[in-house]
């Protein structure tokens, strides 16, 4: 239905094809406006708050370990009972003994007793390696946790800032590709115009409209990338895409300035942030320690443990007699006891065939596999770091000659449109030059995008800019655990 293109297909016999869409605009509640709108939305996304109660759930057991090792606890047992016994006793004496006081006698007795006692003990941990053993792999645990949680909530974070600068690239291409379509358009017309005054022929219009086609394909494969990287993004923010906003000024070069200003630090301090602020780094880390504390649980379950005990005992008895006999009718009986002790204690697992020692040569293996991997993760972010580094120095070159070089193409294009609408120049010259500017206008934006994500990678790998949310932990501490790795 464009100017042009329609007569262009009943010269050159072709089907007339036209198929519409649409731009595509959600308007959900969730409104993007600036990259820095990025946090507030993973923090609110389920993997966030997934990771933020699982770490949770680790300082709970922490805790509870450390009280088993070292906190002193009351314990208490207690006993009530009730009894009914019956007795019957029967004497008789010889009928040769004549004195009075031997003569038979018969008893029975007939009694209840209620019994109660009640001990409540404090039980003093005074030496208990295999507990402690284990507080400190759970508190190395958590430690490890919270890296681990922390590096996957960054992961998270960065994964969702290069969608969204995959989102403001593609939408500039598709502009592009609007832009340019319009320009091709144009000269197509021209090219039509010409064609019916006899200027050109049936090739150069069958040229001009095969460009058009290409950049209408083009144009078309811009629109699904971008509707691909909403959708990537809004995935990432945890929502639909149906809930997601974006706002038009999240697509001007302002959103980029944060990122386009940041000034990158030298190498040397590059590759010391990196390494200092690594989560995955001291994860391995914590787990290398938190690994030697359960060898020292299985180690420590062969050493005796040691607890002191006081102890207060209280009890009751009562009991209520009925007697038949010659004397006695009833009676009854009450008395109450209580008692305090104190007590040293001990246990030892003497032999055990070396089944504790075995447990423990596992977890130390299992310490050392964890530091080496450590040590890698180490390499790992120094070499990251370096790479990206050089890649931006490259990428700012390559930036600005493709910025220039797309300026150049453009008044080129410019200059031979306007010889082309006054017959100084071919129709051929003036769809190069098109082709020219479209070409370096694309790939200034790509070479864009290199650069913003290589300054993004930069800024996620020293925790530094957008980043520093994640910079949580203490420095020095992570400075004395470094040395373990003797890099």
């Amino acid at each position: 239905e464009s100017d042009g293109i329609s007569e262009s297909l009943t010269i050159l016999n072709l089907n007339k094809l036209c198929t519409k869409e649409k731009f595509p605009v959600n308007k959900g509640k969730k409104t993007l406006s600036d990259f820095d709108d990025i946090i507030d939305f993973v923090s609110i996304s389920p993997q966030f708050k997934s990771n933020n109660l699982n770490y949770l759930s680790s300082t709970f057991i922490r805790n509870a370990s450390k009280k088993a090792a070292y906190y002193p606890y009351l314990s208490s047992s207690g006993s009530l009972s009730k009894s009914f016994p019956y007795t019957k006793t029967i004497t008789n004496y010889s009928i040769y003994d004549s004195s009075p006081s031997n003569a038979s006698t018969s008893t029975e007795t007939d009694y209840s007793t209620t019994s109660w006692e009640v001990s409540p003990s404090l039980i003093i941990p005074l030496f208990y390696p295999s507990q402690k053993g284990l507080f400190v792999y759970y508190d190395y645990a958590s430690k490890a946790a919270k890296r681990n949680y922390n590096y996957q909530d960054q992961i998270a974070y960065k994964t969702s800032l290069t969608n969204a600068i995959n989102l403001w690239i593609n939408y500039q291409l598709f502009s592009i590709d609007v832009e340019n379509l319009d320009l091709t358009l144009k000269n197509h017309k021209l090219t039509l115009d010409k064609y019916k005054l006899g200027f050109l022929g049936i090739p150069d219009l069958a040229t001009s409209l095969s460009l058009v086609r290409n950049q209408q394909i083009g144009l078309s494969q811009s629109l699904n990338t971008y509707k691909d990287s909403y959708i990537n993004l809004a995935r990432s923010l945890g929502l639909t895409p149906e809930k997601l906003s974006i706002d038009k000024k999240f697509f001007s070069t302002s959103s980029l300035q944060k990122i386009l200003r940041y000034k990158v630090p030298n190498l040397k301090v590059l590759k010391r942030l990196s390494l200092i602020r690594n989560d995955n780094v001291f994860y391995y880390l914590n787990e290398y320690l938190s690994d030697l504390g359960y060898k020292n649980y299985y180690s420590g379950s062969n050493l005796p443990t040691l607890y002191g005990q006081i102890a207060y005992s209280l009890s009751g008895n009562y009991s209520d007699y009925k007697v038949t006999s010659t004397d006695i009718d009833k009676y009854s009986q009450d008395s109450d006891t209580n008692s305090t002790s104190f007590s040293l204690n001990f246990s030892w697992n003497i032999f055990d065939f070396g089944k504790n020692k075995d447990y423990a040569e596992q977890w130390q293996k299992t310490a050392e596999a964890n530091l080496e991997l450590s040590k890698q993760a180490a390499i790992s972010s120094i070499s990251s770091i370096t790479q990206t580094f050089q890649d931006i120095k490259n990428e700012e070159i390559q930036l600005i000659n493709s910025f220039q070089s797309m300026e150049a193409n453009k008044l080129s294009y410019e200059k031979t449109f306007i010889a082309f609408e006054g017959g100084f120049t071919d129709a051929e010259s003036s769809i190069d030059k098109l082709k020219s500017f479209i070409s370096s206008s694309k790939q200034y934006v790509t070479y864009l995008n290199q650069y913003l994500i290589s300054k993004l990678d930069i800024m996620n790998g020293i925790k530094n800019s957008y980043f520093k949310t994640f910079r949580f932990n203490n420095e020095e501490y992570d400075k004395r655990l470094l040395e373990k790795l003797d890099l």
